[in-house]
């Protein structure tokens, strides 16, 4: 019998891996992961996985730094002779947390508030000085405006534009950046139901107003200019404070009525040496305006 040789066939050389680095940084991330609940330093594994590792346990990434706090926050508020009660004026006059605090249609003694001297019960209240000038006598007592500070007021004044029965009341304020000088401000309304010789009287007798306002703050570093000054920014009252002073909160928004604001009545207007951080107007009952808030930092030196 004829015996057949079997010749062996030639072995195919394996073909080696074409990604070793995948295999390699599989091997190690799979032999990283956690046993028993222990996990290993990433360390070993970061030359291979690069930005795809995980930060350690615990591990807190860098936080950006905290900005400072503002210099001065200054609020104004039209608080309606607080015909819709006391409480709810200080309940929105501390959440605001200001240093400084403008308020207008502001009470004394009248009988219609029960004889109050609504300036000095709100700074009671709040924990802060209080100073107020009155436009005139009203119902056995004095209507007018106010201001409020966290620290002392000084050098306080009474005045007013020629033929004006509004006062602004002007005051110095101690500050840790150095003394403020503060100007309240309430001008005469117009209503346009009014006749229109009326009318055109009161227009006259608010662009004196603000005019007025205007003087007193030029040439003043630091001051600040707080108010319900009845005028709208597209009107001239807008454009004899803008020749001086800055608008604080060009974008605020409306502050009347409270309920749907539609007008933009109430400014706080500063000196050029002042930078507005912040500007809020918020919502609240307690009037038929709502207040505007400034955050301000001053310029060095």
């Amino acid at each position: 019998m004829r015996r057949t040789t079997r010749v062996p066939r030639p072995r195919t050389p394996t073909t080696p891996s074409p990604r070793p680095e995948l295999g390699r940084a599989l091997a190690a991330l799979f032999l990283a992961l956690p046993l028993h609940g222990c996990a290993p330093s990433p360390e070993p594994i970061r030359p291979l996985l690069g930005p795809l590792v995980v930060p350690a346990r615990g591990s807190v990434p860098a936080q950006p730094e905290p900005e400072p706090p503002p210099d001065l926050r200054a609020a104004t508020y039209n608080i309606l002779a607080a015909k819709r009660g006391i409480d709810g004026l200080v309940d929105t006059l501390a959440a605001m947390e200001a240093d400084v605090i403008a308020l207008q249609e502001v009470d004394v003694n009248t009988r219609r508030f029960e004889r109050v001297d609504l300036p000095s019960e709100l700074g009671r209240r709040l924990g802060m000085h209080h100073a107020f000038v009155r436009h005139r006598r009203y119902q056995g007592g004095e209507i007018g405006v106010a201001l409020l500070s966290r620290t002392p007021i000084h050098n306080v004044k009474r005045e007013a534009a020629p033929r004006s029965g509004l006062a602004m009341l002007t005051a110095d304020v101690q500050s840790a950046s150095g003394t403020l000088h503060v100007i309240v401000v309430h001008t005469h309304p117009t209503d346009p139901r009014d006749p229109p010789k009326r009318r055109t009287r009161l227009d006259a007798l608010r662009l004196a107003e603000t005019t007025a306002a205007a003087e007193l703050a030029s040439g003043k570093q630091r001051v600040l200019v707080m108010g319900d000054f009845n005028a709208t920014p597209k009107g001239p009252e807008y454009d004899a404070m803008e020749s001086v002073l800055q608008d604080a909160c060009p974008r605020g928004g409306p502050t009347w009525p409270a309920s749907l604001p539609v007008l933009q009545l109430d400014y706080i207007w500063t000196s050029r040496d002042m930078l507005a951080l912040d500007c809020r107007t918020p919502a609240s009952a307690a009037s038929d305006h709502r207040p505007r808030l400034v955050d301000l930092r001053f310029a060095e030196g």
